[in-house]
């Protein structure tokens, strides 16, 4: 007992360090996924993390390339709605004698019970969902302990905060890239593509199309810059 304590202490402690080292979102979620397996001695894991939108939580990385990744929830379905009022891990059996599971849709239900989901973690930074840690049955018998919850939960409050933090880099970094008005590469990141593209060591063709839009300062004087920015998108 003693020495299991000190492996999962020492599993979050390296898990703790590598996550606020790294600003890269797949390489948090590996992590996190494989200290998840390794630790609570878990087969499946998916990890469903909210879109840019804020409307629906998609699985964006699980413990096999070969798992199934098209689950997904919308934000108004009542599993999320339910992390948005508690923040410890939900055991599946304990939602299914809920009123909030009996108002979820068939399909995902029986997407649940396709997956073999057991556990569902909340990755949860103060008040904001980030996402969701789904886990399967346990192989060996006897389900989720009370050390497993003790450290999932840990795992978590980490976890979260790392994944907040490089969402929030890769929205700087490409708010510095694109142009808000078009959606496009602005000058220096296009430049940078076009530099990359010509050094580009498999000789593949390379075309680049330049286009002018006649009247635009027209367009902007008569009609003003609203009218304008309508022109350009």
């Amino acid at each position: 007992f003693v020495r299991d304590t000190q492996v999962r202490a020492q599993h979050l402690k390296e898990f703790s360090l590598r996550a606020s080292k790294s600003l890269n979102l797949d390489e948090i979620l590996r992590e996190l996924v494989e200290v998840v397996k390794d630790t609570v001695s878990v087969e499946k894991v998916y990890v469903c993390l909210e879109d840019s939108g804020g409307e629906t939580y998609r699985t964006a990385y699980s413990a096999s390339p070969l798992d199934v990744k098209s689950f997904s929830l919308q934000a108004a379905n009542p599993c999320i709605q339910w992390f948005q009022e508690h923040d410890g891990c939900l055991m599946l059996r304990d939602f299914q004698r809920s009123v909030l599971y009996k108002s979820m849709w068939e399909s995902e239900k029986q997407m649940l019970a396709n997956m073999h989901i057991e556990c569902i973690v909340p990755l949860k930074s103060d008040s904001d969902l980030v996402g969701i840690l789904l886990l399967s049955t346990k192989p060996k018998k006897g389900g989720y302990s009370f050390d497993d919850i003790a450290f999932l939960e840990s795992v978590q409050s980490v976890a979260s905060i790392a994944i907040k933090n490089a969402n929030l880099y890769k929205k700087a970094y490409d708010e510095s890239r694109i142009d808000p008005l078009t959606g496009l590469l602005n000058r220096r990141a296009g430049k940078a593509a076009l530099e990359a593209a010509l050094h580009d060591e498999d000789d593949a063709p390379l075309t680049v199309g330049l286009l002018d839009v006649d009247f635009l300062k027209t367009i902007n004087d008569e009609y003003g810059h609203a009218e304008g920015d309508r022109a350009l998108r």
